[in-house]
């Protein structure tokens, strides 16, 4: 009986500590530069992650982790004597490098783990940690960051803890070989989303901040990027946008500012920003940075190092370098009827680990057999990963936008896009990221 008091009094206490700052939920507001933008917001965006738990403590539902927002947590039951788990499952396997957690100090559960899996039934171990390590904030919630040893793909991903009193945690991620953070976000509209080239899946910032507002993409190791490659919505680019670089995610240079109005516009209201960086030295972190400004629209951006392009053959002007391009309309196109192997292959200027791969194509002229494949001499080739265009989305224009992890973990210079003979191969757009 006064086990269960005490229980009472603690949901009670919860409850009033969460009343007082309880999530507000957020409106997403339609620009007003016209018809076509609030269009955008209607558009489907990525699938989200779902979220299932060894036990609950209402009304702490699992799904409270994914949100960053103070307050909001998953409690599983208390003294259950069984492991207590919470589990997300993603919608493609992919290899987790890096794992963030915020919980409650000294609510971290017994023997805590982070735990990947196939199948959601077997469990791999991939890194323990002591709580007692980590910071501990003015509110009592430890914040922890640590690098996972995982070299495998995995759909699902866990904390662990062996029979405990109860667990309290309040936001759980696992990142892959890139992370993305941003300065605020509206609604759904996450940071990820900018690894996307699909139209219509954004981050969008906070609206009338006040706040410099930005972007970035953390990479598993630094590079010399000379390239990048955006997509925004029109008129939404910001105040004084630019391009950063970092080594250590704090101090930033400048690598190139951007006039979003100098680039062609396409029939989705989203401008196709495509320029050259003036930068010798090597970053782990690379930001789209905006003054303060109403609000920014950025649907798609990557970094690429030095590159070269050569194809197998080409028909008339759509030569092999388009595909560097995100500009609607630039291909490259195979012979037709060749009876050739046909490819595409990007040369960088010093070998690097591809980790994924981004095309988009025309639907039907994928080619046959379509694979990556990288090379350290551009004569003798490895195959990184096979796939099936069909399994992809289609958009308006009828192409086909491919994203999927590589089977890699060495360094190549050569990286290609291989098709066995076909009637013809047409790709707008190709990028292996590190």
């Amino acid at each position: 009986m006064k086990k269960s008091i005490t229980l009472l009094l603690f949901t009670l206490s919860l409850l009033l500590l969460s009343s007082s700052c309880e999530k507000k939920s957020i409106e997403t507001k339609e620009p007003s530069s016209g018809n076509e933008l609030s269009k955008i917001t209607e558009m489907k965006t990525h699938a989200d992650a779902s979220v299932t738990a060894s036990s609950q403590t209402s009304p702490w539902k699992p799904e409270n982790i994914l949100s960053s927002t103070e307050r909001t947590y998953w409690m599983s039951a208390v003294n259950s004597g069984n492991e207590e788990w919470v589990t997300i499952s993603y919608p493609e396997p992919f290899v987790a490098k890096h794992v963030s957690i915020v919980l409650n100090n000294g609510r971290q559960g017994n023997n805590p783990k982070i735990q990947g899996s196939t199948d959601g039934v077997n469990w791999i171990n991939l890194g323990n940690f002591n709580a007692f390590d980590y910071p501990n904030d003015s509110r009592n919630f430890r914040h922890i960051d640590f690098v996972l040893d995982n070299t495998d793909s995995y759909r699902y991903y866990r904390y662990h803890s062996d029979p405990t009193v109860y667990l309290l945690i309040e936001y759980l991620n696992i990142q892959p070989e890139v992370s993305v953070t941003s300065s605020s976000q509206t609604s759904h509209f996450k940071p990820e989303n900018v690894l996307s080239s699909t139209i219509g899946t954004f981050w969008i910032s906070a609206d009338n901040s006040g706040n410099e507002e930005w972007v970035a993409i953390s990479y598993h190791e630094p590079f010399v990027a000379k390239h990048v490659s955006i997509i925004l919505a029109n008129g939404r680019q910001g105040t004084n946008p630019k391009i950063q670089g970092s080594t250590d995610g704090v101090t930033w240079t400048t690598l190139a500012n951007i006039n979003a109005f100098d680039y062609p516009d396409d029939s989705n209201n989203c401008r196709h920003i495509n320029l050259e960086l003036d930068n010798t030295n090597p970053y782990k972190y690379y930001r789209y940075h905006s003054d303060p400004s109403v609000s920014t629209w950025i649907n798609y951006l990557n970094f690429q190092p030095e590159a070269s392009v050569t194809g197998s053959s080409q028909t008339g002007s759509w030569n092999s370098k388009n595909i560097l391009s995100t500009t609607v309309g630039t291909y490259w196109m195979s012979d037709v009827n060749s009876g050739n192997e046909e490819w595409v292959t990007i040369e960088y200027a010093t070998p690097f680990i591809g980790r994924s791969v981004t095309i988009v194509l025309n639907n039907g002229r994928q080619g046959n057999n379509p694979k990556i494949q990288g090379s350290t001499d551009g004569v003798n080739w490895i195959n990184l990963g096979n796939f099936n265009a069909y399994d992809y989305p289609n958009d308006s224009r009828n192409f086909r936008h491919i994203n999927f992890m590589l089977d890699n973990t060495n360094e190549y210079k050569y990286y290609r896009y291989h098709s066995g003979s076909t009637v013809y191969v047409l790709i707008e757009y190709m990028n292996i990221m590190p």
